[in-house]
């Protein structure tokens, strides 16, 4: 399912480079300017006709395919549905298959790159802001927040290192609802008296993540696939003229790919479940559209397979831990280390040591002046959500710094082309 200009595109997309980033072969840069998640809210924006969120539109080659305004936009979030992933369960021969290809054209499937890092925190908030992470600062799964003095975990809000319950980044004074400092998409929407519903699971919807995002958005929470798709299925039959926007995420095959890695079956019984009750809704909603609403499907990231080898835990090095301010944050495939001022030469040379040719460190100031994270302007904390360098994971290789048990198969965040590819799928109901 895959037409030549999308192939095109996956060429242009591998010979994307950035100045002074070495990147492997597998490693896929960040396209930014038009072929990027976080350009899909301006895309959206000119589709309901009204004036241009913040950040750059998708290539007008895309957008030129997908016609001019529409009443309504559907944005489906499939958490780690990487472009490698969605081809590889397309060539399966299946029924869900045969109908998507009915539905969807295969000029209508197109390759984009995730955000830097490629991990749902940094890519849900661009999804709700239209910026890249060097304009609204989600650096990570885990953040130094200097202005608090504390490392959080950014998908929970809480403090990242605990022993009994979760704590509150709200004892440090966080508010969930005033952290980005930006307008977020639902808020610029309402302002142009366009509608939003966020269609999340239930465990999810009233998360720290959620109340920073999803302002003026009215929650619409699950509790099953189908009840989404039901749920999403009975709004838009109601009798309306009025321009709204739809956001449904579903996390599902994410957590399947952290516990049993990429290629388990029981990631692939779940996309296909996934794909018949999407295709069920698509077939419903034809029938009954008019060509006034644009269906869109993508994902925040996709996944490596990784091991667990104990040598990737930091903790047994104290050597090097007592070389760093404190423990890495980031990803565990885009780690950001700290350094004492006088130990960075040592601390390399332990590093390498320790995981020789695992990682590309490069200097953080460096990584940003190089659009890394996106462009200017950026974020006030950005540097200090960063430390002194940064940490490219190659191949499956990852740092672990936890003290829980290293249990994840699959991971994200770093810049493997299954982690940093996904799909965008458009389809006119």
């Amino acid at each position: 399912m895959i037409s030549s200009f999308s192939q095109q595109l996956l060429q242009e997309l591998a010979a994307h480079r950035l100045p002074g980033i070495p990147l492997t072969e597998e490693m896929i840069a960040p396209h930014y300017d038009e072929l990027n998640i976080s350009n899909i809210p301006a895309s959206i924006a000119n589709w309901f006709g009204v004036e241009q969120h913040a950040g750059s539109p998708l290539d007008s080659r895309i957008t030129r395919l997908l016609g001019g305004h529409y009443r309504q936009v559907i944005l489906t979030v499939v958490d780690a549905l990487g472009w490698d992933l969605f081809q590889r369960f397309s060539k399966v021969d299946s029924v869900e298959n045969e109908r998507l290809a009915e539905l969807v054209p295969e000029a209508r499937v197109f390759p984009l790159t995730s955000v830097v890092p490629s991990t749902t925190a940094s890519a849900l908030t661009s999804f709700w802001t239209g910026l890249t992470p060097s304009r609204h600062g989600i650096t990570g799964y885990e953040m130094w927040l200097q202005e608090y003095g504390i490392t959080a975990n950014m998908i929970l809000q809480t403090p990242a290192s605990f022993i009994y319950g979760n704590g509150s980044l709200a004892e440090a004074g966080f508010r969930p609802d005033h952290f980005l400092n930006v307008e977020t998409f639902g808020t610029s929407l309402k302002k142009r008296g366009i509608q939003s519903y966020a269609l999340q699971h239930e465990s999810i919807s009233r998360s720290g993540l959620s109340e920073s995002l999803l302002s003026d958005v009215q929650s619409m929470p699950f509790s099953t696939l189908s009840d989404m798709w039901q749920t999403l299925d009975q709004k838009m039959a109601e009798k309306s003229t009025e321009q709204r926007y739809y956001y449904a995420y579903w996390g599902d095959l994410d957590g399947f790919q952290h516990a049993y890695g990429p290629d388990d079956t029981r990631v692939a019984q779940a996309y296909f479940e996934f794909l018949r009750s999407m295709n069920d809704f698509l077939s419903r909603a034809q029938e009954r559209g008019n060509g006034d609403t644009l269906f869109l499907l993508t994902a925040d990231h996709g996944q490596v397979p990784t091991s667990r080898p104990p040598r990737a835990e930091i903790k047994r090095y104290p050597d090097l831990l007592a070389m760093l301010h404190l423990l890495p944050t980031g990803e565990s495939r885009l780690p950001y280390l700290y350094l004492k001022p006088g130990f960075e030469q040592q601390a390399f040379a332990r590093f390498e040591a320790l995981f020789p040719g695992q990682f590309i460190p490069v200097d953080s100031q460096k990584a940003v002046d190089a659009g890394l994270f996106g462009p200017k302007p950026y974020h006030s904390q950005l540097i200090s959500r960063l430390g002194d360098v940064v940490l490219l994971a190659r191949d499956h290789y990852f740092l672990y710094w936890h003290d829980k048990e290293n249990l994840m198969q699959g991971r994200h965040g770093g810049l493997n082309r299954k982690e940093m590819l996904v799909p965008l799928i458009a389809l006119t109901l």
